[in-house]
């Protein structure tokens, strides 16, 4: 975030961060102090209420890395209700099971509109350590079924978005699945 915030500047955009581990949160406001940043807001705030990140008005871009299990649905809804532009990369499937990811009480299988069961077996392969093939056809898939839902939640009226799923080389990370929104 501190990145962002440098490379885009003060007159550009206001960078937005939450999370709810109070030792990230000052981690990241060392860092954006020592880089004299005026640019970004460290809260301690729970994503998955869209309240907690409002700030001036609806975000332009949701940037969401190592956004584990179902930060991943609140970060791509965040950014389809809003009609953002998103960058999220997805990992650990299995993590936070028992957040409520979405506004409302909607489970993530609700919002990506397949059955639990199916959901649930979705993200135990996206899990496999000895299937390496198994487990990338399944991040391929959970990252599909997320971009045909932040495209199901996107304004009406507004330019549809440019939805991709792309990957980075496994050498950085396992999980390397993307899903790319330009709003």
């Amino acid at each position: 975030a501190n990145v962002i915030a440098a490379r885009l500047g003060a007159e550009a955009a206001t960078v937005r961060v939450g999370d709810v581990a109070d030792s990230a949160l000052e981690r990241g406001r060392a860092r954006a102090a020592r880089g004299r940043l005026a640019n970004i807001e460290y809260a301690c705030a729970d994503a998955s209420d869209a309240r907690a990140l409002k700030g001036d008005g609806a975000p332009d871009v949701v940037v969401a890395l190592h956004a584990c299990g179902p930060l991943s649905d609140v970060a791509a809804r965040h950014a389809a209700i809003h009609g953002a532009s998103l960058a999220m990369v997805s990992c650990c499937y299995m993590k936070h099971r028992e957040m409520k990811p979405l506004a409302g009480g909607m489970t993530a299988a609700e919002w990506l509109d397949v059955p639990a069961p199916m959901h649930e077996a979705g993200l135990r392969a996206a899990e496999l350590q000895g299937d390496a093939d198994v487990a990338d056809v399944a991040m391929h898939s959970i990252a599909a079924l997320r971009a045909a839902a932040v495209e199901r939640d996107w304004p009406r009226g507004r330019k549809k978005p440019r939805l991709r799923v792309v990957r980075f080389p496994a050498a950085w990370s396992a999980r390397n699945w993307c899903l790319l929104c330009e709003g």
